[in-house]
């Protein structure tokens, strides 16, 4: 897969995820932050798309965002769906990482 197709999955898993959290628990941090992530990776993968490193950054800054604000939370509950993200955290950000450097 090209990075824009793995930015483009990334934008679809966050954005159902978060839709399924609110529609679970109708948490709307979940709906918001899965949403607005979703909206990020998707934005990369189109200026990936048109040949922009600038879809590079937005995918790796957005990794990171993932990373750390999962993390914490699957330190503390070590519940399944924060461990789910914390992992694509980890491996988005260290496969856009080695794009971005």
């Amino acid at each position: 897969m090209t990075p824009d197709q793995n930015a483009l999955v990334l934008s679809f898993l966050l954005t159902v995820g978060g839709l399924i959290g609110y529609l679970r628990k109708k948490s709307k941090v979940s709906l918001i932050a899965g949403t607005a992530l979703g909206a990020n990776f998707a934005w990369a993968s189109k200026l990936m798309e048109r040949g922009s490193s600038q879809g590079i950054n937005y995918a790796f800054y957005g990794s990171l965002v993932l990373l750390a604000s999962s993390g914490p939370r699957f330190y503390k509950s070590r519940k399944p769906v924060p461990m789910i993200l914390t992992v694509l955290g980890v491996i988005s950000t260290w496969y856009f990482y080695r794009l971005w450097a």
